[in-house]
């Protein structure tokens, strides 16, 4: 949220919300505003540790980059502020005759969902693809969607009610994985 009105601070070492002179000469009260989340090239062990610390997938890891020969690969974080929150292993492929490629995040990016609006982690994401050159954006975020109980599951199969998952009710959804998927196809 941005202040409401401009404000001028007095030279002091301290300023509390009552030092704040708004437009109109009374107190106004300053929040904080976030800046936008960065997307930038990261090192291999900046890449790992989040990868590691989130248990993300193996597809994540550099070396999976490494294993697609056909592929070209990039680490890349996802920086607020100072802080690193985020990473993803992009793999390119060119596409033929033209110095354009496709951009693949297999089972990624590995980032906290639930922290971010989908919109500030994909926003800066494209805008670092298209400075590569990538003309489509393939992902998987890995946000789980439904969650079953081992015992759901067994009951559910042992009382013949099941031949396929969804023929079980989900013990839990999740309200994040259905915004992330709704904005992910209204994006295109």
């Amino acid at each position: 949220a941005k202040a409401r009105a401009p404000a001028t601070m007095p030279p002091s070492s301290s300023t509390s919300p009552s030092d704040v002179t708004g437009a109109r000469g009374g107190p106004t009260r300053l929040t904080a505003v976030s800046p936008p989340l960065v997307v930038r090239q990261i090192d291999v062990d900046q890449h790992l540790a989040v990868v590691t610390a989130a248990s993300g997938s193996f597809l994540q890891t550099p070396a999976w980059g490494e294993v697609k020969a056909e592929w070209t690969h990039e680490s890349i974080g996802w920086f607020d502020g100072p802080d690193l929150v985020g990473a993803a292993l992009v793999l390119y492929r060119t596409v033929p005759r033209t110095n354009r490629s496709l951009a693949y995040l297999p089972e990624g990016p590995v980032i906290d969902w639930d922290r971010y609006p989908t919109s500030e982690i994909t926003t800066p994401l494209l805008e670092h693809l298209r400075g590569r050159k990538s003309f489509s954006v393939k992902m998987g975020p890995p946000v789980e969607a439904r969650h079953w109980e081992a015992r759901t599951l067994k009951d559910a199969i042992a009382a013949g009610q099941a031949r396929r998952l969804s023929d079980v009710p989900a013990d839990a959804t999740s309200g994040t994985a259905k915004s992330v998927v709704a904005a992910l196809r209204a994006a295109g």
